[in-house]
């Protein structure tokens, strides 16, 4: 086996473009407490679980497995989402502006490394 990283990606804070977090580079958790969340149905729930031990209770909207579901929330200005940034950056409300991701300083977060795995011998799998 051959694997190879190229990457680490760490949990950002989706807002969208009218929050009046977006004019922001980063945000600590604090930042995040007069917002409700929208969360993803299992990914991102040990973060959030983290962010609850650090500031307290937050309210969550609505979880779900339904990603657009997910980006109408937040675009419309119902609810923020934390995330990781990486299978995100090529929809089009994030090249056209609607959503902003937001660095979260100030919390202990796991990040998670990307990269490819492979035989030695086969790279595309046939």
């Amino acid at each position: 086996m051959y694997s190879s990283h190229f990457s680490r990606e760490k949990i950002f804070v989706c807002v969208g473009k009218n929050n009046p977090l977006a004019s922001k580079k980063n945000v600590i958790p604090e930042d995040l407490l007069p917002y409700s969340f929208v969360l993803y149905s299992d990914e991102t729930h040990h973060v959030f679980d983290k962010l609850v031990e650090q500031v307290g209770s937050l309210h969550v909207l609505f979880t779900t497995n339904n990603t657009d579901a997910m980006v109408n929330a937040v675009v419309e200005g119902l609810a923020i989402t934390i995330g990781y940034r990486f299978p995100n950056l090529n929809h089009s409300y994030v090249t056209s502006g609607e959503i902003v991701f937001l660095d979260l300083n100030q919390f202990g977060q796991p990040s998670i490394s990307l990269g490819w795995i492979r035989t030695e011998d086969r790279w595309n799998g046939y």
